[in-house]
């Protein structure tokens, strides 16, 4: 069902940043043509079966997290915060750049 030509895929890398040898291409082509075909059956499944509800999780684990609030005991004033600071501007710690 599905085509590609070597032409897309080549596109397909450019926008991915991927430089391909033309037997990558070729490998790579191959299973994308694979990759579509399978979703394309998938997508001919009947997805939308009555009193099923969608699974999303199935091992009953879940995140044990607590309520996020402010302990104002703990919370530190701006000038306590920033009082070890080398260098600070309009109450921000400034710190060199480590990105060019």
């Amino acid at each position: 069902m599905g085509n590609l030509s070597s032409e897309e895929v080549k596109k397909i890398a450019k926008l991915s940043a991927l430089s391909l040898s033309e037997e990558e291409i070729e490998k790579i082509k191959a299973q994308l043509i694979d990759t579509i075909n399978y979703i394309s059956k998938i997508n001919e499944l009947d997805s939308k079966i009555r009193d099923v509800n969608e699974t999303n999780q199935v091992t009953g684990l879940y995140n044990v997290t607590r309520e996020d609030v402010i302990d104002l005991e703990r919370m530190l004033s701006i000038d306590e915060a920033l009082s070890g600071a080398h260098e600070i501007y309009k109450n921000y710690f400034v710190v060199q750049g480590i990105l060019k």
